[in-house]
Order: structure tokens, then C-alpha cells, then sequence
């Protein structure tokens, strides 16, 4: 609420200043940053409708901006951004057809100026961002093989340090459309990594459980890899045993006599604590 307050009162100085010298950009620029910044608190707290008015807000004047000045290339970063958070406000409202729309005119704006001016830090991120919205799109629509597409792509736009995770994802979503071979030499190049945390290990075991339901006479190799990283994973301090009983990924581990082990041995100690 304190914030909210003091961003409606930016809001109101910035108003006054762009009515007052509307030669003067900035300050058009300003009042968008400040309609947007509202527009993300109130999307926030669930205030989707009033979000959506200050968005709207944001794009007109960042539309006019890119309009008028189509050599300035950070108002064109601002407005393909606005189309991106845009775009993921609406997908998180329920709206994921729509959402679509949004996303492509994000990548559609800051595309040209990636290829442009390739260093431009904030243009790259914004691009990925927006590549990775309408990856999860397309997850969500369960079209698995147009959600890798763009994962792809938000791969290559991120740093190497963050790659790691979005490669996780993007093995699933292969496996989900019959990319098996794919997904797996993904996954087998992933756990060659010395930092992987227990949930990491626990995850990449649910992987190979449901990869042994793809492949015929790799049934058993998968199956047995699942069992060799779940053990890994309780090793690493993976201890929640309700969530191993009930986690349908593991259900192809059901009836092997390991796993009955290893679940009731982890649930021994869990009733111990």
C-alpha cells in the first residue's frame, strides 16, 4: 500500500511535467516508466484489471515514443518489454491464445534491434524473456515441440550461467513431443555437472522414469538410470517421502523392489524426526 502510494504520486509529477513540455521526451518516457511500475505492483497483488489499464497506459505512450523517434533504439527496448510483460499478464490471467499475440510483437520489435546493436544488454534479455514467454505458451497449449522452438532460441540469448535451467526444461518438453533420443543426451550431458542440487537430481530421476515408458528396449537402461539418480538425490538430503509416494513421475519405479527400499527406508527416518 506504501508503495502504491508513493508510484500514484511519480505518477502525478510526472503528468504534470509531460502536459507541461511535451517537446521534451524524457519526460514522456518517464510517465510510462511510472505507469508500468504500477502496472507490475498492482498485476502483483492480483488487481489484474487495473494492471492491465496501467499497461495500457505505458504501451500507448511508449508507442508514440517509438513512433516518433525510430532512431532512439531504448525507446523500442522499452515498448517490445512492455509487449512482453504484457503478454505474460495476460497468459497468467487465463488468456494464453492471446497472450501469443503480444509476445510476437514483443520479438517482432526487439528483434531488429538485437541484430542491430547486439551488445545492448537490456534488448538481449528483453528478447530472451520474450521468447521464453511464449515457450511457456506453447507448454501450456501442449504444443511441445513449438515450446522447444523457442526455448531454443531464449537459450542462445542467455548467459551461461543461466542456461543450465532452461536445458532442463527444454528436455522435458522434448520428451512431451517425442523428441526422446534428444531429450535424453540432453539430460545425460546435464548430470555430468559436480553442482547439482538434491532437488536437481530428484527431477532428472523423474526424467528418466517417464523416458523408460517411451522406448521399448531402453525400458530397463532408463528405469535403472532413474533409480541410480533418485538414490543420488536422497544421498544429496532429498527426504520428502510423501511427495516419492504420490509423485505419478515415479510411477514406472513402482514395483522394483529397490524403490520399495529406498521408500521405506526414507520413510522410517522421516518418522523418526
Amino acid at each position: 500500500a506504501e508503495a502504491e502510494e508513493q508510484y500514484n504520486k511519480a505518477l502525478g509529477i510526472r503528468e504534470k511535467l509531460a502536459a507541461d513540455f511535451p517537446a521534451v521526451p524524457d519526460y514522456r518516457r518517464e510517465l510510462a516508466a511510472s505507469h508500468n511500475h504500477l502496472g507490475v505492483l498492482q498485476a502483483g497483488l492480483g488487481r489484474r484489471a487495473e494492471a492491465e489499464e496501467q499497461y495500457n497506459k505505458a504501451l500507448g505512450i511508449r508507442e508514440k515514443l517509438a513512433a516518433d523517434f525510430p532512431a532512439v533504439p531504448g525507446y523500442r527496448i522499452e515498448l517490445g518489454g512492455s509487449y512482453c510483460n504484457y503478454g505474460n499478464m495476460v497468459r497468467n490471467g487465463g488468456r494464453a491464445n492471446e497472450s501469443l499475440g503480444w509476445f510476437d510483437k514483443a520479438i517482432a520489435t526487439l528483434a531488429p534491434v538485437h541484430r542491430a546493436e547486439p551488445r545492448d544488454v537490456t534488448a538481449k534479455e528483453f528478447l530472451r524473456n520474450s521468447h521464453w514467454g511464449r515457450a511457456r505458451v506453447h507448454d501450456q497449449l501442449q504444443k511441445y515441440a513449438e515450446a522447444v522452438k523457442n526455448l531454443n532460441r531464449a537459450i542462445e540469448l542467455s548467459p551461461p550461467t543461466e542456461q543450465a535451467g532452461f536445458r532442463a526444461v527444454r528436455a522435458t518438453w522434448r520428451l512431451q513431443a517425442g523428441q526422446v533420443a534428444e531429450a535424453v543426451a540432453e539430460v545425460a550431458e546435464l548430470t555430468k555437472s559436480p553442482n547439482l542440487d538434491a532437488n536437481q537430481w530428484y527431477n532428472f530421476a523423474c526424467f528418466y522414469a517417464v523416458a523408460s515408458g517411451k522406448i521399448a528396449d531402453k525400458k530397463q537402461e532408463y528405469a535403472d538410470r532413474a533409480m541410480q539418480l533418485l538414490v543420488k538425490a536422497v544421498f544429496k538430503g532429498y527426504n520428502n517421502a510423501a511427495h516419492i509416494k504420490k509423485d505419478t513421475g515415479l510411477d514406472r519405479l513402482r514395483g522394483r523392489p529397490d524403490f520399495k527400499k529406498l521408500l521405506a527406508e526414507l520413510e522410517k527416518k522421516t518418522e523418526k524426526k
